[in-house]
This record gives C-alpha cells, structure tokens and sequence, in this order.
C-alpha cells in the first residue's frame, strides 16, 4: 500500500522506507494518506470509513516528498512486499513508458500470489494511453467514473481496463490528520485494493488468481469495454 500516516485511521501494521532504508514511512506528501483512507479509513472519532476497514496497512514509502522517484526504488518496494507477504498491493503510480525491469518485478509478485492493483492513468480521451503497471495483463487496471457512473473525463480508457470505480471528487484522509477532496484514477484503484481486501477476508482459502476473477465476475456492465472495461465494481454480495 502507498505509504500511511497514523491520522489516516486506519490500522496501521508496519512498513518500510525504501529511500532512506529506514521504518519511517510517514506520508510527507498526501497522497498516500488519501488513498490509504479509501482503502481502509475506520471512521475513528467520527471520521469516515473506508472499503475495507479491518484491513492491517503497511506504508512502503518508494517516491519522495514531491510524489516523484526512480523504477529502481518501485522495484525495491515489490521486493519488500513479496519478502513480507503482503496480499495485496495498490499502485496508485504510473508511468506512459515500459520498463523491462518493473514488468520483471510485477510478473514475480503477481506469481507468488500478490494481488495486484494499479491505475490505469488520467489521460482521457487519448484511447490506448493506459499507464504502467496497469497495462500488464497480470495486474487489474482501474479506470474511474463520476458520480453519475459515466467514464471521468480525464480517465484512461482501452481494451486493458479491467475495472472501474468511484474516482472523482472522492473526500479522505489527507497528512496532518485533515481531510481533503481529490480526484483521479489513484483514488478509483483504492477502491478496488478496498475490494480485493474484502474479498480474501471472505474467502481466507482463496488464492490471488481467484479472487482476480471473482473481483472482476461482481462487476456490473457500464458500457462499451474500451471505455468502461469489465463494468463497475460491486462489492455489494460480499454483504451477503
């Protein structure tokens, strides 16, 4: 998961900064904090939930305090996710170029049974534009829609797309304990991490490649696949 700070709520179990070599992963950006709140916000002292709020957190703190930062340190990251089993893993990142070495990286945690979610990008309406990693076929590609389940306007669109889900004007958990409003499909690939947290917790034998495919069979058709991929995620039999 993108790297938490404790105001977000949600239970925090541990982490890793990968640029300093340190535990201190705290969010120095924001960015993290939000995504981590759709995820797994508690609704602690009044506060909101997120999708999955039993979840354990851990911040793997890869890109600075700008948001940027090297392949090298992403694939560090997913280095540490696989030595520390992590189950799922949100990449709300992405790149238009392909590296060699990140598609290395992301085939070998998707093999030893990781989960993986990342955003499909926010270039709109320049069809086939998804980002790295979601463009490989072994992670789930998240594109976003509005509040009236239309396609966001800056959202990537394509035959990758595996998922789409709430991504604009979505309220969380922001550093220093505040909240704010943010936009994109960063937020969208939270909710879908949310949902593959929920699905293993209901099906604790299940292994990643299944519950993929379950995650995937909930959705609800939205349209053309090129612009709304396999539908909108539904996690409303979980509730079942």
């Amino acid at each position: 998961m993108p790297p938490p700070t404790q105001p977000c709520g949600g239970r925090v179990a541990g982490g890793y900064n990968i640029l300093s070599g340190n535990q201190n992963f705290n969010d120095d950006n924001g960015h993290g904090t939000h995504v981590s709140g759709i995820i797994a916000a508690t609704g602690r002292s009044g506060g909101l939930y997120g999708v999955s709020p039993g979840v354990h957190l851990y911040g793997i703190k890869a890109l600075d305090r700008d948001g940027n930062g090297r392949v090298s340190d992403i694939i560090k990251g997913m280095e540490w996710a696989i030595d520390n089993n992590i189950q799922v893993l949100n990449m709300s990142f992405g790149d238009s170029k392909h590296n060699a070495a990140l598609e290395h990286a992301t085939r070998k945690a998707h093999q030893k049974g990781i989960i993986l979610v990342g955003s499909a990008g926010n270039d709109g309406e320049r069809g086939g534009t998804i980002d790295y990693p979601a463009r490989f076929p072994w992670v789930l590609s998240v594109g976003a829609v509005d509040h009236d389940m239309k396609r966001a306007s800056f959202s990537s669109k394509g035959g990758r797309i595996d998922i789409m889900a709430p991504g604009v004007d979505i309220r969380s958990t922001w550093k220093g304990g505040a909240y704010k409003v943010e936009s994109g499909t960063s937020m969208s690939a939270a909710h879908v991490s949310g949902g593959a947290a929920l699905v293993l917790a209901r099906n604790p034998g299940m292994n990643s490649v299944r519950a993929q495919r379950y995650l995937v069979q909930l959705n609800q058709p939205l349209g053309p696949r090129r612009e709304y991929g396999h539908g909108l995620l539904d996690l409303s039999p979980l509730s079942k």
